[in-house]
């Protein structure tokens, strides 16, 4: 049942559908963020140092995408230093991993210092983007599947507070600081996704085996499932007719859904100006 119950949360939140469907740097940061999580979940369960070869492969996958996977294990870094467990930082396999994914950066910290680090300039477009602490509690709300951070915040309570949850203690208050960190930095909810999928399993174990009070017990009930659905693909899936999606000046446009309109139309553009390109550079012609 928790299974289950952690399982559609993930299937049915607005997060899912706005980066499940289409191939963006979110997309494989997410993905890289929860596996991470859960080689550490089950490292504190087995202590088996060859699950953090998993967690080193993913962190170099993701930092081809993002950046973002390195404030996930500063934050780490910093809860197992303060509640535990500290033998996980001095694991060979993370120290050997972290030079490996340092060295697949090279290419790209190359280019970023040939082209004057604009990686750096992005804090500033997070910040004109940022509608304020209001507008990140909101949009988290939003992202996290609206009645659904009820159990996410059951799951965060469990880990901070339940002596069941102890030895993954860490990664509770590594849910906190990055909170925290991104909500002062005016970061955006998004970055906090990876870490959706430990805090609703959690509280799905804690609901399935030690039940849930009255008052917040409904939220993940069936009904409520299904109307979340509902307004994830509504507002995230290409499902309404093209011209709700079609930029319209003076309209409030999904663009996700506008990129999802025009392809056949497109992919025959490319097609007839490939066509024209001299046979012999044909070889040597890159499509963007």
């Amino acid at each position: 049942r928790a299974q289950l119950m952690a399982a559609l949360a993930w299937a049915v939140t607005p997060m899912t559908m706005f980066v499940g469907h289409t191939l963006s740097a979110s997309t494989v940061d997410i993905l890289a963020w929860t596996t991470v999580v859960w080689v550490l979940i089950a490292w504190c369960r087995r202590r088996d140092d060859r699950l953090l070869v998993i967690a080193v492969v993913a962190s170099a996958v993701a930092m081809q995408a993002k950046y973002s996977i390195v404030f996930l294990w500063a934050a780490v870094a910093l809860a197992a230093l303060a509640v535990g467990p500290r033998r996980l930082l001095g694991r060979p396999v993370l120290l050997i991993g972290g030079v490996v994914v340092v060295a697949s950066l090279v290419p790209s910290l190359l280019w970023q210092a040939e082209h004057g680090w604009p990686q750096l300039a992005m804090a500033d477009v997070f910040a004109a983007e940022s509608y304020g602490s209001v507008g990140f509690l909101v949009n988290f709300i939003y992202l996290g599947g609206l009645l659904l951070v009820v159990l996410m915040a059951v799951g965060l309570w469990s880990l901070l507070r339940s002596p069941d949850y102890s030895r993954y203690r860490f990664l509770g208050w590594s849910a906190v600081l990055l909170f925290v960190f991104f909500l002062v930095q005016d970061g955006q909810p998004r970055h906090l996704t990876g870490l959706f999928g430990l805090l609703w399993a959690v509280g799905a174990v804690r609901l399935q085996n030690q039940g849930g009070a009255r008052w917040w017990r409904w939220t993940v009930s069936w009904p409520v499932f299904a109307v979340i659905a509902a307004i994830s693909v509504l507002g995230h899936l290409p499902v309404l007719p093209s011209a709700q999606a079609l930029p319209t000046p003076g309209t409030p446009n999904n663009p996700q859904a506008a990129e999802t309109v025009g392809w056949p139309e497109l992919v025959a553009a490319t097609r007839a100006a490939y066509d024209t390109v001299p046979l012999p550079q044909r070889p040597h012609t890159v499509i963007i």
